[in-house]
């Protein structure tokens, strides 16, 4: 007879937990990708928005992409820390005098419930002196040719980039060159419309911000700060 009391596998209910729910919210940030020097403040907006009916409280906080704690002499803080969807929140970034000049990738994240949304940020900390930055960049930074594989063929790159951070996830490629913003802007504004793109939207001031369309395809370019100058692209 066989034994009707075997041992039930539990993979289907494992299997349940481990699958990650969608999130419940959208956020953004404007901007999303700054130049600051040691003992510096600066903000951006953080605006969240509800993913269909959720009505559900959300709270912002802030971590590394790696997923640990923000690094010490980078304080970061929301104003407000939460709130339900939509609402807009100022977070405020402050930085010690005595953080090290690099760059620094970290996640604004929008939690509701049990699910999290995410959005990356780029924070290029640099020297005192534009000299200073430019030699610390030659010392820690790579030429980004050729292009990562993303963008290659359909964005192209400055003459002369040097690689920030590519994250393949989010879509977005940050890299600085050393020519001005507005030698950044000519460049993108003839190349794109070259290539076929069409402009949807543009801003004209800093920070500099592109959005580009063709076919079913949007791009986002933003161009800010100086020496170096730092850019940003996003599918």
């Amino acid at each position: 007879m066989s034994n009707l009391w075997a041992p039930i596998s539990l993979g289907f209910f494992s299997d349940r937990k481990e699958k990650k729910l969608p999130p419940l919210v959208d956020v953004d940030l404007s901007p999303q990708f700054w130049n600051i020097k040691p003992g510096e403040k600066l903000s951006s907006t953080v605006a969240v928005n509800p993913l269909g009916m959720n009505k559900t409280n959300v709270l912002l906080s802030a971590r590394e992409s790696s997923g640990a704690e923000i690094p010490e002499g980078i304080s970061i803080g929301f104003d407000p820390s939460g709130g339900l969807p939509p609402f807009t929140s100022k977070m405020s970034i402050v930085t010690s005098p005595e953080l090290r000049p690099q760059t620094y990738s970290f996640l604004v994240v929008a939690k509701s419930g049990i699910t999290e949304s995410e959005k990356t940020c780029v924070l290029v900390v640099q020297r005192e002196s534009a000299k200073e930055t430019k030699v610390q960049e030659k010392s820690y930074s790579e030429p980004i040719l050729p292009a990562p594989p993303m963008i290659a063929g359909k964005v192209p790159l400055y003459p002369n980039a040097f690689r920030r951070s590519v994250n393949e996830k989010e879509k977005i490629v940050v890299y600085s060159i050393s020519d001005s913003p507005e030698d950044a802007v000519s460049f993108y504004q003839v190349q794109m419309k070259r290539l076929g793109w069409k402009s949807k939207s543009e801003t004209d001031e800093m920070p500099f911000e592109f959005i580009f369309t063709k076919d079913d395809s949007e791009v986002r370019i933003e161009i800010s700060g100086k020496d170096p100058t730092l850019i940003s692209i996003k599918l």
